[in-house]
């Protein structure tokens, strides 16, 4: 299904509600994480598969890979504040495929894949953009210098 990167776009709707969950979250601090094992200097969400405002969102992901079978595992989503960064990890002991859909635009902090010990892709947070990609690929992000906020999702 998804043997490389594959980026798509998604409609700014989608983006736009999705910034008003993060930022209704975000001022309800029972509902936030700060530095997870990952996330380092930023706030990310529990999982939200389960609630009720999030599923027509985790269906239209869904919509967009030719495989309609797919299920989440889990959906965070992250605000990064300055300096904030994701470490370098896998997800391949917990699902088959993540993605990464960026919610603003970033001058900064971008994701990079490791595709192999000499090749490295770099992902601009672009608006819109979501990137599919195999769970078993090394992945991060670089320290944000401004604003940065992603919804991440996993499939299996």
């Amino acid at each position: 299904m998804i043997d490389n990167i594959f980026i798509g776009y998604v409609d700014n709707s989608i983006t736009d509600d999705l910034l008003t969950i993060l930022n209704k979250l975000k001022n309800n601090n029972d509902k936030m994480i700060s530095d997870t094992l990952c996330t380092v200097n930023g706030f990310q969400t529990n999982n939200l598969i389960n609630q009720d405002n999030i599923k027509p969102y985790l269906n239209y992901i869904i919509s967009l890979l030719p495989n309609k079978k797919l299920k989440h595992r889990w959906f965070h989503m992250i605000d990064y504040n300055i300096s904030g960064y994701q470490k370098e990890h896998t997800h391949k002991h917990t699902e088959k495929y993540s993605y990464i859909l960026y919610l603003e635009n970033s001058v900064s902090g971008e994701t990079y894949f490791r595709l192999t010990d000499k090749n490295t892709m770099y992902v601009k947070p672009i608006k819109n953009m979501i990137v599919f990609f195999p769970a078993s690929l090394k992945h991060g992000g670089l320290k944000v210098l401004s604003n940065k906020k992603v919804a991440v999702g996993a499939l299996i």
